[in-house]
């Protein structure tokens, strides 16, 4: 930042009014004013009840969030501390406006359905490792350079 005050309000960060049951949501991200190059749209956090009186509201998060990418449609299998939680978002402060759809699953899990979704994620987390190998090899040739 170079000190300049915004010509915008930052989007504040956004509470679903429902309470969801199932812990597999997918979710789909998008703005109209986004600029071409930008993927990461915000951190969705799961928000559950501990039993506290902490302003009446559901006072626990799971973490600090899950990234949330522009337009990818991103199957997230949250935390199952709770039967029943809630969702917040919370986009960066540049974004000027964003819309973020979530869908809960409801229908019945089977041990099937777990088995691929593990798979499908194990696959997705070693092409991520496999990407950032070759960034750091790349990084370590430009680094390299006279």
């Amino acid at each position: 930042s170079n000190g300049e005050a915004l010509s915008w309000d930052p989007i504040p960060e956004q509470n679903c009014p429902l309470i969801f049951h199932n812990p597999f949501v997918a979710l789909y991200c998008s703005s109209e004013t986004k600029r071409n190059s930008w993927q990461f749209g915000g951190y969705l956090v799961q928000k559950f009840s501990t039993g506290l009186t902490v302003g009446g509201t559901l006072n626990a998060v799971t973490s600090t969030g899950r990234k949330v990418f522009f337009d990818r449609l991103q199957l997230v299998k949250l935390n199952g501390y709770s039967s029943d939680y809630s969702l917040s978002f919370n986009p960066p402060y540049w974004h000027r406006d964003i819309k973020l759809t979530v869908w809960e699953y409801i229908g019945l899990i089977t041990s099937d359905e777990l088995v691929a979704l593990s798979q499908s994620n194990a696959q997705t987390v070693q092409g991520f490792i496999g990407v950032n190998s070759r960034l750091q090899v790349i990084e370590s040739k430009i680094d390299s350079l006279p």
